[in-house]
């Protein structure tokens, strides 16, 4: 793979990913960590709300919208005291209601962030999932990557990475040859202890690394409001 000049980053230090959700707001959402309000039309009465049991909390989140509404919610949910997530929760708002029609990872999977994207280029967004485990081929717990297709309230297996070309610590998606598509971008450990970003392109049967965009760096998270699309 070719080498690219650096390209300059702002990235924070935290890992693995926890983002902020007090008062966060989306659309008619106020999604905080132990629960979401959903407002009615107005966004003056509650409509539903989604609380988390006793100890738990939301850990990310990620939206698939149409006509600038929400409709659909996918959370990493656990254990307040972990970092990583005991399962992923998908949330449907089509009702006017916040109904809880899908979980899944649980246990074993401990999933830490998600993503959505259209990964091949379709026009259809796919649901990336970071998760910490054990592989057939890798038998030993580390972070991997899970692309699963999502259509018509409906969630399948797209991907399910066993590793990239070295041990990822985060992920994200940008343009970065500007195609009109977002390449999956990687922080990862090089052997030296020391961290790279590269970038790869989906095949239709996986990634292919594609550019290195920095090389001996030490910090352990992308900052994803500047260069990685959500």
């Amino acid at each position: 793979m070719k080498k690219v000049s650096f390209i300059i980053l702002l990235l924070l230090v935290a890992f693995p990913v926890q983002i902020s959700l007090a008062e966060l707001k989306e659309n008619s959402l106020s999604i905080e960590k132990e629960k979401i309000i959903l407002m009615d039309s107005k966004k003056k009465n509650i409509a539903d709300i989604f609380r988390v049991t006793k100890f738990e909390e939301i850990k990310d989140y990620c939206s698939i919208e149409r006509n600038g509404q929400t409709n659909y919610l996918f959370l990493i949910i656990g254990k307040n005291s972990e970092t990583r997530g005991n399962r992923v929760v998908l949330l449907s708002l089509m009702k006017g209601k916040l109904e809880n029609i899908w979980e899944g990872l649980k246990e074993k999977y401990n999933p830490w962030k998600i993503l959505t994207q259209d990964v091949d280029g379709d026009g259809k967004l796919e649901i990336c999932i970071g998760v910490w485990k054990k592989a057939r081929f890798h038998p030993v717990f580390d972070n991997r990557l899970f692309v699963f297709g999502f259509e018509d309230g409906q969630i399948f297996p797209k991907w399910l990475g066993s590793r990239l070309s070295s041990p990822m610590l985060d992920f994200g998606f940008a343009d970065v040859d500007q195609d009109g598509l977002c390449e999956l971008i990687s922080l990862e450990l090089q052997r030296n202890g020391r961290h790279r970003i590269i970038s790869y392109k989906w095949t239709g049967f996986g990634f292919e690394g594609f550019k290195i965009l920095a090389e001996d760096i030490l910090e352990n998270k992308l900052d994803e409001n500047r260069f990685c699309k959500k």
